[in-house]
Parts: structure tokens; sequence; C-alpha cells
């Protein structure tokens, strides 16, 4: 009669480790399958960094990754001061189009306070409002899907880019000659 029971308990050791087996491989299976889905979706890697140059005012260069596996678009760039202010630039003159970027595909764009050339953004902005230029102090992008995602590090990097234009402005008198070049326009008129 005892060896009975000894078979009962035996299979029933051996079901349980059968079914916290199978949960197990259930739950790994279940981990892949999250992370294969985590990666399955757009995601940008922002790299940073200040160019300085005596001849002409800095500016930022932006380096955008497309790090996921989704391809991505990139529709506006968004600043905004302390105040919160807000501007947007649009890195397509098409407003649908916006700034397709694939897997692994890296787009560098810059940010100055005298933009020249493509990929080239303002760092300051006229408020509508108040006619009063103001200063970013955050930039954003922002996708196709209305998701802002910060640029990290330009909290620190935009305040130094408009001292280095300021005093680039003094050291060479950028202001003195356009301020001269508009009243000689105005007097010739």
């Amino acid at each position: 009669m005892l060896e009975l029971y000894s078979d009962i308990f035996t299979d029933a050791r051996m079901a349980n480790v059968i079914a916290w087996g199978s949960l197990l491989a259930a739950l790994i299976s279940l981990r892949y399958t999250r992370l294969a889905h985590e990666r399955n979706k757009p995601l940008l890697r922002f790299e940073t960094w200040c160019v300085f140059d005596d001849d002409y005012p800095g500016h930022v260069e932006i380096k955008a990754t497309n790090v996921g596996r989704l391809p991505l678009s990139m529709l506006k760039l968004r600043g905004e001061d302390e105040k919160g202010r807000v501007n947007v630039q649009f890195f397509s003159s098409h407003l649908d189009a916006g700034l397709k970027l694939g897997e692994h595909d890296v787009h560098i764009f810059k940010v100055s306070h005298l933009p020249r050339g493509p990929a080239s953004f303002n760092a300051d902005a006229m408020d509508a409002e108040d006619d009063v230029q103001f200063e970013f102090c955050r930039l954003w992008i922002e996708d196709a899907l209305g998701e802002c995602i910060e640029i990290p590090g330009m909290k620190a990097q935009l305040p130094a880019l408009a001292a280095h234009y300021k005093a680039w402005c003094t050291r060479t008198g950028y202001w003195r000659a356009s301020i001269n070049n508009s009243e000689s326009i105005q007097a010739k008129v």
C-alpha cells in the first residue's frame, strides 16, 4: 500500500517539475518577445557639440541617429525660451514630408544665430505678439506621430552659443555694420 502512495508522489513531483519548467520557458519567451517589440520602434539618439570660429559666428551641430528598427519622420525643430514662448521651424518646405530617417540613418544639422545653407536653423526667434527677439533655452524634435523628443545637452550649449555670438558681433562690428547699411538704404529711399 505504501508503494502505491510513493508512486503517486513521485509522479506528482515529476508533473510539478514539468509544469514549473513550462512556466519558466514561457516567461523567458515573453521577455524576448517584449525585447523584440521594444526594439521594433523608431528611437532617436542625439550627439551635440559646439563649433566656434573667429571668422564666423559659432553654431551647435546636432547629430540625430535613428537607432531603432523602424523609419522615423522628423517634422519640426521646436525651440522654447525661459518664459515658455515657443517657435517652430520645419525640416522641409513640404509640411507633410519632413525628414525621413531609416534604420541607422544619420542626419546632422546646425543651430546658429546666423543660419546659412541647408540644414541650418535659428537659435532665436521673434515673438509675433510683442515684436521681441528671444533666444531658445531648450530644443525639441517633433516627429510625424506628434511625439516631442528633447535634445539633451542643449540647455548648456545654447547659452554658450549666445555668448559667443554676442562676443563675435562686438569684435567684428557686425551690429554696427548692419545698422549703418540700413541707415544708408533708408537715406537712398
